[in-house]
């Protein structure tokens, strides 16, 4: 919380928008433990009033591929989107 409140900061605070915060790294993504995005949500409500949690359907690794693709003009449809979210999803 402290280290989201710290970049949030470090990068302007967006006034009067909703700040996304993504949520990645095993302990959030597969144990989505309530208490720990709790505590998470009351430390970043102490410094940022509008913020909304976003956990990724696929890991970080996926979305690097899908950039790749992207620079090297690789069309993503939706059945490629569907195929990486069933292999690499944290549901």
């Amino acid at each position: 919380g402290r280290g989201a409140n710290s970049v949030i900061s470090r990068l302007g605070g967006f006034p009067g928008e909703t700040i996304p915060v993504v949520m990645v790294g095993s302990v959030v993504q597969e144990g989505r433990n309530p208490h720990l995005l709790a505590a998470l949500r009351d430390r970043i409500a102490q410094q940022n009033e509008h913020f909304e949690f976003i956990i990724p359907k696929m890991a970080p690794v996926f979305g690097s591929v899908l950039l790749a693709m992207d620079q090297l003009g690789v069309p993503v449809t939706d059945s490629i989107i569907k195929r990486f979210e069933e292999y690499g999803s944290y549901q």
